[in-house]
């Protein structure tokens, strides 16, 4: 492919602003020596002259004019995908200015009497907005490209305009036969979501599934969808199920609400689990604020193992400090019963 087709078909040709930039930044570099060299002599003309070579170089610098493309988070798989591929990409060229050129075709040529330098000429009267829609065609159909996986992407030619990938990747992927169809009602209402793995991941493939479904001309209203998300939550959160569907009338019920809820949750029990993991790993004080022993052989606290009487017997010490505190039990209790008679 020469130089001139890429040109022809996706900008400027690199060698031709390659060549340009080099020219440039040469002329700033002398303009920087020159500047170097007059500062010691004359301040205010080398100031002077340090701007205007700033001035020359951001004139004459071709700037990018290009539209900074939206963040697109879906990539083009197949009939699996199609439809919430289709809805982020024509948002993404209705907000860049891009999709008139998927749905509209190429003004044509338009001849006239053409102003030009000492008289008039035959012309095109509409060139500007031939030059625009050209450079509307190319921007979309790179993003089209872009946003397709590998095996959607090798149904493209780089040749084509926006318009032919589009409608050649509506012909390809919009249709669902009706066996799939089945198969994702089916697996929509046996879905069960696994809380202990992220729950975005899952609601989305879900969403994804209605979508098929839908575009196979079957009906799931919102409400219904709504239900299907709760019906999917396990035993142990049916709590969140029944707060929602006391608070919420059936007719309004909404997936984006539901949606929102389950994630909030999601994120409530994870932060109240690593708060409670962290409560239980810290260790346990007494009074003194020192840490608590804990033998491992009998589970009781205020020993180890190496003193277990359970293991080793009472020691001889302590055998004798029981023996004083009998001893001293039965004599306070014996001064007590006699006082009392008395």
């Amino acid at each position: 492919m020469g130089s001139n087709e890429f040109s022809a078909g996706y900008g400027p040709c690199p060698a031709t602003f390659s060549s340009t930039l080099n020219t440039l930044s040469s002329l700033l570099s002398t303009l920087i020596i020159l500047t170097s060299l007059l500062a010691i002599m004359q301040p205010r003309i080398s100031n002077l002259l340090a701007i205007a070579a700033i001035t020359c170089f951001l004139k004459f610098i071709p700037l990018s004019e290009a539209v900074s493309v939206p963040k697109i988070d879906v990539q083009l798989e197949g009939n699996t995908n199609y439809r919430r591929w289709a809805l982020v990409v024509k948002g993404t060229l209705v907000v860049m200015g891009l999709w008139y050129a998927v749905i509209k075709p190429k003004p044509s040529p338009q001849t006239g009497a053409v102003a030009v330098p000492g008289g008039t000429t035959t012309g095109t009267l509409n060139q500007k907005e031939i030059e625009d829609w050209d450079e509307a065609n190319d921007s979309a159909a790179a993003v089209i490209s872009m946003s397709c996986g590998e095996t959607a992407v090798n149904l493209l030619n780089q040749s084509w305009t926006a318009k032919n990938m589009w409608d050649t990747l509506h012909t390809a992927y919009s249709k669902v036969s009706a066996m799939e169809a089945f198969v994702d009602l089916r697996n929509l209402y046996r879905a069960q979501l696994d809380v202990t793995t992220p729950l975005l991941t899952q609601i989305n493939l879900l969403t994804n599934t209605r979508d098929r479904i839908i575009a196979a001309g079957l009906s799931i209203s919102s409400q219904n969808f709504a239900l299907i998300l709760l019906l999917a939550l396990p035993d142990t959160w049916s709590h969140l199920s029944s707060a929602i569907l006391a608070m919420t009338d059936l007719t309004k019920l909404d997936p984006g609400v539901v949606r929102a809820r389950i994630l909030d949750e999601e994120t409530r029990t994870s932060s109240s689990t690593s708060g409670l993991a962290t409560f239980r790993t810290m260790p346990q004080h007494n009074q003194q604020g020192h840490p608590r022993k804990t033998c491992m052989h009998c589970k009781m606290n205020g020993h180890l193992v190496n003193t277990c009487w359970k293991i080793h017997g009472v020691l001889v010490e302590e055998q004798e400090r029981r023996k004083v505190s009998v001893t001293n039990l039965l004599t306070f209790s014996f001064s007590f019963l006699l006082t009392s008679v008395l």
